[in-house]
């Protein structure tokens, strides 16, 4: 579901930007300097094929599958237990394994597209292996209620919490996601 941003609320953000800049305060230690804004609920260590909770930090919704009009259908709502990390060989998902990134009852893959971020969904629901997990140190247990990065190796970059203002769901690689999206972002998330 897209979301309004009133011209008050936008003049109000772009005044702030431009305090923090001339300020030279900046955004180190701020929110919108994370490299992800997204975790999985819960406390221990994740498991493959089981389903958790992807919530971004901003506004505590979680990832779910969601109709949209342009783009992927994909959307931030409430959920439980609609996210899946899927290794080939099973058990404990750590830093740096290679998976397939479930949503709902389908796996998402790289794929070119005209509108919203360049993912489809899997043909058959089949799992596509063509995701990494960072986000911690190689070789270690993801942790869950820890920030988590789900990076796609096609595109070489990961998905995040971050506003379309054409329509189609908040979801966009980390590098097309810019400071002011960012911050228009997390103004809109914290309302």
């Amino acid at each position: 579901m897209a979301r309004n941003i009133s011209l008050n609320r936008l003049f109000a953000l772009l005044l702030t930007l431009a305090t923090l800049t001339i300020t030279g305060v900046g955004f180190a230690g701020n929110p919108l300097s994370v490299a992800t804004n997204v975790y999985l609920v819960g406390s221990g260590t994740v498991q493959s094929g089981t389903r958790y909770e992807m919530r971004n930090s901003w506004s505590q919704s979680a990832l779910i599958y969601e109709k949209q009009n342009t783009g992927i259908n994909l959307g931030w709502g409430r959920n439980t237990n609609g996210v899946r990390l899927v290794k080939a060989a099973g058990g404990v998902v750590k830093y740096g394994d290679t998976i397939a990134f479930g949503v709902s009852n389908g796996f998402l893959q790289y794929d070119s597209r005209r509108f919203g971020i360049n993912l489809k969904w899997t043909s058959g629901d089949k799992p596509v292996y063509e995701w990494v997990v960072k986000g911690g140190p190689n070789g270690q247990p993801v942790q869950l209620g820890k920030p988590i990065i789900i990076e796609n190796t096609k595109e070489h970059d990961h998905v995040m919490y971050c506003i379309r203002t054409k329509g189609g769901a908040w979801v966009k690689w980390a590098k097309t996601c810019s400071q002011s999206d960012r911050a228009l972002t997390y103004a809109n998330a914290k309302r």
